[in-house]
């Protein structure tokens, strides 16, 4: 079962999935792509979701696959430890993974700082930027648009809605 999205996580770009599908034809399937089966005897996808789409690019005719047992609480934090091994996300996405993992499996920002190998303090700022600064402002900082550095949206965690919005027109020489 995989409907090509990968849970609670941005959309892959088309050019990544093609750079990969590459590496794949290249070298081969060098990971296996990790299912779980469900009470039904069904299999999702657990790990692997950007391999499935280059893997569905290429038409492959065999795929690597290996059965996860482990626990739901930690194939969530394997995959977001290894989406972070691929550096490709924001520091607000990360802080948006932690909040969801930790209101799914009522951890708090140590327990999920122990699992990555961050500090606490980080992680908690990571969720703080992800629950407190305007989405308007994540946006326009994943589309590269304003100062955005770690230390300037930790400054607008600090301040309402409306004064965040013109801090980071300030910021933005607007």
């Amino acid at each position: 079962n995989y409907d090509g999205e990968t849970p609670g996580s941005k959309k892959e770009s088309r050019q990544s999935i093609e750079e990969l599908a590459e590496s794949i034809k290249r070298d081969g399937q060098l990971q296996p792509i990790l299912v779980q089966k469900d009470e039904k005897g069904r299999y999702s996808v657990k790990f692997g979701f950007r391999r499935v789409k280059a893997l569905k690019l290429l038409d492959a005719e065999h795929v690597n696959v290996q059965l996860w047992e482990g626990e739901e609480q930690d194939a969530y934090m394997v995959n977001l430890a290894e989406n972070l091994a691929r550096n490709d996300l924001l520091p607000w996405e990360i802080g948006q993974r932690c909040v969801e993992i930790a209101e799914k499996f009522g951890l708090s920002g140590a327990n999920i700082s122990k699992r990555l190998g961050f500090s606490k303090g980080y992680v908690n700022a990571l969720m703080r930027i992800y629950e407190t600064v305007d989405p308007r402002i994540l946006k326009l900082w994943t589309e590269g648009n304003g100062r955005a550095t770690h230390d300037n949206l930790i400054k607008l965690t600090k301040l309402d809605k409306e004064e965040q919005m013109a801090q980071w027109a300030e910021w933005a020489g607007d």
